[in-house]
């Protein structure tokens, strides 16, 4: 004789099942190099925003040229409520011209604002070795540039913040999980008070 059926238990659910995704597109500080992928920022932020769906976008050694190909597709794809631009450090080592950098972060403003989604810069540290063995990094100031042209967002100090400390990196420009979770608690804190999220 068949055991009776039972119901499934019911589950809740998530209080931000229903919101769009957060989409974090970027190079390896968004990959999240030489960590877990739970550890990464964009994992960590999703806990620190309460379990709020954030897609990790991030490509280890990605520069602003691959993302500003790869952001209309991801934007089709996810339809995200918010999109997050973590990326130029590799053009910056590169000797990529900045007017590149410029346009392809410009042209990621467009796709963003396109598609009616505020779209927010996080800055980069400028390479300048004398200011990092000083402990005197500083955002390189094309985010600053670029955000103020296309009225978009911007995210500064961040990584300055974590880059500054060698006890969160596991190499001078990559995070270890600490640091990651550190980047993104303040992350989500700024975003919060700027009703981003």
């Amino acid at each position: 004789m068949d055991a009776p059926h039972q119901a499934p238990p019911h589950v809740p659910p998530h209080p931000h099942a229903h919101l769009p995704p957060i989409l974090c597109i970027g190079d390896s500080l968004t990959a999240g190099y030489g960590v877990p992928a739970h550890a990464n920022f964009p994992s960590a932020l999703s806990k620190y925003l309460g379990g709020r769906n954030v897609v990790n976008a991030g490509v280890n050694g990605d520069t602003s040229a691959g993302c500003a190909v790869r952001l209309p597709d991801l934007i089709t794809r996810h339809k995200p409520s918010l999109v997050l631009v973590n990326v130029g450090g590799n053009d910056f080592m590169r000797g990529v011209p900045l007017e590149e950098t410029r346009a392809h972060l410009t042209r990621m403003a467009k796709a963003a604002r396109t598609a009616n989604i505020p779209l927010i810069f996080i800055a980069e540290p400028a390479v300048d070795i004398v200011a990092a063995l000083q402990g005197r990094l500083y955002d390189h100031p094309i985010y600053a540039q670029v955000a103020r042209e296309t009225q978009c967002g911007l995210y500064a100090g961040g990584w300055c913040a974590i880059h500054s400390r060698p006890e969160l990196l596991i190499d001078p420009i990559h995070a270890n999980s600490q640091g990651y979770a550190l980047f993104a608690e303040r992350l989500a804190r700024w975003l919060t008070k700027e009703n981003l999220v």
